[in-house]
């Protein structure tokens, strides 16, 4: 089965999160096809992003709802500051 990835993502080696490739791919117009790449070599992205794989979820395993509804609640707050508009 394919799973889902979740990486951390480091913004000139500072923290700013943890997410999938499809949501990196969306905040930080990485390609998602050269996420696995740079997290694998430690390579920076667009010269700042770096990125390191975390967690992965087995589709069918029950997470893989709670992760499609985990994207769509924080990209929804990052897109809106929050505010919820």
């Amino acid at each position: 089965m394919q799973g889902i990835k979740i990486y951390d993502v480091f913004d000139n080696g500072e923290w700013i999160g943890s997410y999938t490739a499809d949501a990196i791919t969306k905040l930080y117009k990485v390609p998602r096809a050269m996420i696995m790449a740079y997290a694998s070599s430690g390579t920076r992205a667009q010269r700042r992003y770096t990125f390191a794989s975390v967690m992965s979820i087995e589709k069918g395993s029950g997470l893989d709802k709670w992760k499609a509804e985990w994207d769509r609640a924080r990209l929804k707050l990052l897109e809106t500051g929050g505010n919820g508009n």
